[in-house]
């Protein structure tokens, strides 16, 4: 940006000095000069407090909720308010990623003239999961020779764009279910249909479901109809601490992405949090109810938090039956004290599922592991392998 200022004074001095030489020797070369410097003077203050007095926007988003990867296009409307005519306008916006605070700015340059409503277009390139809050548009006008610049800034709006994460399938990193869908989500947490009411039989029909009873009251066989149960409830926990670095945590919340995915499609009711529970007034993180409300809350996690021990909150103590409950975590350490809830482990199906950033488990992680198996909880877990380069390729991405 131009600081107006110091070029104003240095004009000032050279506008002092041909003034000066002007009068003591005179001489047309020195007089071009002064008139030459008065004029570019009075053209250049009469441009900067006659243009470019208000500026009003609108933006135009043609998805307001992405997915990680995707482009976002975005059309600008803006109004200027303005006496002269502009000869050339920059306008640039600005948006702030809420995750991690860094800013995207988008610019170009137009030749307005005299119109009072300029458009423009730009492309927001694949775009990383998080909340991107519209911070400012900034105007930037002057002189032709670029002498003053005059800049406006219009920060109404607070457009926000979603970006949510690519659900990663189940079966990209749980090897042992099988094909995504309602029969990995059922495999998965050991769902069953329920045997009720009365049909005919059909030849093939195991003897396991023929239904004695009826059939001895009725003139011919009769089986069991099969059933499936009430929607039982999914609930998906991020812990948001204990992640290496970045790539570490963006795969973990894509594999929470998924199971929230497959459980959608299963027709389960969803609950979504992230963060790291505490043993507080506080408590823990807030679930979002519902699929989309669980995604928003997935795009919003951010990695960090103290280690914390996972504190059962009144949602998954008195859970039922039917309740099926995922913790992803980056450190196996974080699920420490979850052995003494076996009685209450025995009433629902709770699934860890440990995104590790080493390919291999250690002699400390495979115990960890086996006492929460004896103590009923299932733990899946995702191994990294090195590239040629060093780094950690995650299984599944």
């Amino acid at each position: 940006m131009k600081n107006n200022g110091l070029t104003l004074c240095v004009l000032l001095v050279v506008w002092g000095v041909a003034a000066y030489v002007c009068a003591e020797w005179g001489g047309r070369p020195a007089g071009t000069l002064l008139y030459a410097l008065s004029a570019l003077l009075v053209y250049a203050g009469l441009t900067w407090l006659m243009s470019l007095h208000g500026l009003a926007s609108a933006r135009d988003v043609d998805k307001m909720r992405l997915v990680d990867g995707e482009d976002a296009e975005v059309t600008v409307q803006a109004r200027i308010g303005s006496v002269l005519p502009l000869v050339w306008l920059l306008l640039e916006e600005t948006w702030v990623h809420e995750n991690s605070g860094e800013r995207l700015s988008y610019g170009k340059l137009l030749f307005p003239w005299f119109r009072r409503h300029v458009t423009f277009r730009y492309t927001m390139p694949k775009m990383e999961r998080g909340i991107y809050r519209f911070e400012r548009l900034r105007a930037v006008t002057g002189d032709v020779f670029g002498v003053f610049e005059k800049t406006v800034v219009d920060s109404a709006g607070g457009s926000k764009l979603i970006v949510l994460p690519a659900p990663l399938p189940i079966s990209g990193w749980n090897r042992t279910i099988g094909e995504d869908g309602p029969v990995t989500m059922q495999a998965m947490f050991g769902l069953s249909p329920e045997m009720n009411g009365i049909r005919d039989y059909v030849q093939g029909d195991p003897m396991s479901r023929i239904h004695w009873r009826a059939s001895a009251r009725a003139e011919g066989w009769k089986s069991r109809a099969e059933e499936t149960t009430a929607s039982p409830k999914l609930m998906v926990s991020v812990d948001t601490c204990g992640f290496q670095n970045k790539p570490h945590f963006e795969h973990a919340i894509r594999i929470a992405a998924g199971v929230v995915r497959s459980g959608a499609e299963c027709g389960m009711s969803l609950a979504v949090a992230c963060g790291t529970p505490l043993k507080s007034e506080s408590g823990s993180a807030r679930f979002k109810v519902g699929p989309l409300a669980g995604y928003e809350q997935l795009a919003a996690a951010k990695a960090g938090g103290s280690a914390a021990r996972l504190m059962y909150r009144t949602e998954t103590s008195a859970a039922s039956p039917q309740t099926c409950y995922v913790w992803v975590v980056g450190r196996l350490e974080n699920s420490s004290g979850l052995e003494t809830n076996t009685a209450a482990n025995a009433k629902r199906r709770f699934m860890i599922v440990y995104v590790s950033s080493r390919p291999v488990l250690d002699t400390a992680e495979r115990q960890r592991i086996r006492n929460l198996e004896n103590c009923g909880f299932s733990v899946t877990f995702v191994p990294s392998r090195r590239t040629a380069d060093g780094r950690a390729q995650y299984v599944g991405a």
